[in-house]
């Protein structure tokens, strides 16, 4: 008998690529498109699937208009173009070569604002995704109008405030959020309209979330943080699970501070590399001072939800007697991304240990638009109560990239409560006003109480066992004072 509650819409990799016109591939599909009314069908369809109430799952590749990043920056500078090749079968990589070579000196010789190589929707194209992001216009004048769409290798579009010989000018950007092309006045909101409404229903933008909220304040912490001993050249072991990015970043990063990097791969090939895997990595944790988990998509994110295989690894007897003893003499932890996610799905955040975590505890679930997330957040700190935020201060709002599908977190009003008068809460999602924020533009999961990042342990000691975490790929640089060490060392990850 036809079950209602168990039929389920399923739509399987829909890559906007070759589905929208802008996309990278939508030449070889759009005949077909046209032909069988591919967006039109998908979009009744999940609407029709939605009114009758069946669940839907989605399966996308989708980047937010905002997230290409390359935007004017200010009203009144000059619009440079540099030509590339038409694509084609054959590919004049002397020319290409040219062009980058020559944007390349133009960088070094001028002040460039911003910058984008043309693409497959052509020199229009760029100029079009340019005026969305600050809604700043442009009025410009294109030669041959009639190649403005055609796609390119190799060529390059960008703005500088100074006057600059040798190179093609085309216009100047104002502030009239408008796109002028030889006379013909574009609307910048209908433009804008148009790129971002069409698979609207399909890949929603702007979701439901919940709107609770509650105000996190600065705690302050009179503990004197001293460690046992200073280490000039403090060890960090960085394990490399597969699927684990970012890790060549982190590393250079700390290397560049003065500490010393091992950064060991984490052999999964049989069961035999395996257990010599746990057994490297218990020797690596005893040798280092730091353990830092980087961010990735460890075994592919699975099984269903990210970490998990790291987590499993962490809870190996061995691997969780090292990481104790580990903490007890004083070791610092972090973890970004994947790494943030092992923690705590681990319990070492917020405890501080493997024994606490239960039923209740804060844990990370999939993001409320049911699907991938990759944008620009802005995020406010609201603590410093760790060693590893020893180099920003509450109030500061860092603009942060994030991508993931699993990345809200979620806590109990009692957890929360708690972790908000220990001052555990260090970051939070917050508007262009810097307010926290649950509205799903600023907040791009739904983690509750706007919260990004948090801290442990819950009762701060007088050995530093600290552990920062940052839900997603941080860019900002955030300085610590690690094992008691005069210098600073400052992480910087992408």
């Amino acid at each position: 008998m036809f079950n209602q509650k168990n039929v389920a819409f399923v739509i399987t990799d829909p890559q906007v690529e070759f589905l929208k016109s802008t996309g990278k591939g939508f030449g070889a599909t759009k005949d077909v498109l046209e032909k069988v009314n591919t967006i039109e069908n998908l979009t009744k369809l999940f609407a029709l699937a939605k009114e009758r109430g069946y669940k839907r799952f989605i399966s996308p590749h989708y980047f937010y208009p905002h997230d290409h990043k390359w935007q004017f920056k200010a009203a009144g500078e000059n619009i440079y173009y540099i030509p590339g090749q038409a694509l084609s079968a054959e590919i004049d990589f002397d020319l290409i070569k040219q062009n980058f070579a020559q944007f390349e000196a133009l960088q070094k010789a001028h002040k460039v604002t911003s910058a984008s190589a043309v693409k497959y929707g052509g020199v229009l194209e760029s100029l079009t995704l340019a005026i969305f992001g600050n809604h700043i216009g442009a009025e410009v004048i294109l030669p041959d109008l009639e190649t403005a769409l055609t796609a390119q290798l190799g060529g390059f579009v960008f703005t500088s405030p100074e006057e600059i010989a040798g190179v093609e000018k085309i216009g100047q950007t104002k502030a009239d959020f408008t796109l002028l092309v030889n006379g013909v006045k574009l609307d910048g909101d209908k433009l804008d309209s148009a790129f971002q409404d069409k698979l609207e229903a399909v890949y929603p933008t702007e979701f439901a979330q919940a709107k609770e909220l509650a105000e996190v304040p600065a705690v302050t912490s009179d503990t004197v943080i001293k460690a046992k001993e200073t280490i000039e050249k403090p060890v960090v072991y960085i394990p490399v699970f597969p699927g684990t990015n970012s890790e060549y970043d982190s590393a250079k990063a700390f290397e560049k501070e003065g500490a010393e990097v091992n950064l060991v791969p984490f052999v999964t090939l049989n069961e035999e590399a395996i257990v010599k895997s746990v057994e490297t990595m218990v020797d690596n944790i005893g040798k280092a001072n730091i353990l830092f988990f980087a961010g990735g998509f460890s075994a592919a994110d699975e099984p269903d939800g990210s970490a998990k295989f790291i987590v499993n690894i962490l809870l190996n007897e061995k691997v969780k007697k090292a990481i104790d003893a580990f903490i007890a003499r004083g070791g610092l932890i972090i973890g970004i991304c994947n790494g943030f996610q092992a923690l705590v799905k681990s319990g070492l955040l917020p405890y501080g240990n493997f024994e606490e975590a239960g039923a209740s505890s804060p844990t990370l679930f999939y993001n409320d638009a049911n699907q991938h997330v990759a944008k620009m957040v802005e995020t406010r700190i609201a603590n410093t109560n760790s060693p590893w935020l020893a180099g920003v201060q509450v109030g500061d709002i860092h603009a942060i990239p994030v991508s993931h599908g699993e990345g809200k977190f979620v806590v109990t009003a009692e957890e929360f409560a708690e972790l908000r008068d220990n001052g555990q809460i260090w970051s939070q999602y917050v508007d262009f006003d810097g307010q926290p924020s649950m509205d799903s533009k600023y907040n791009p999961n739904g983690s509750l109480y706007a919260v990004r990042s948090i801290t442990g342990v819950k009762k701060l000691p007088t050995a530093p066992p600290y552990f920062l975490s940052n839900s997603f790929f941080v860019v900002i640089s955030l300085t610590a004072v690690l094992c008691g060490a005069k210098s600073f060392f400052r992480v910087s990850m992408s």
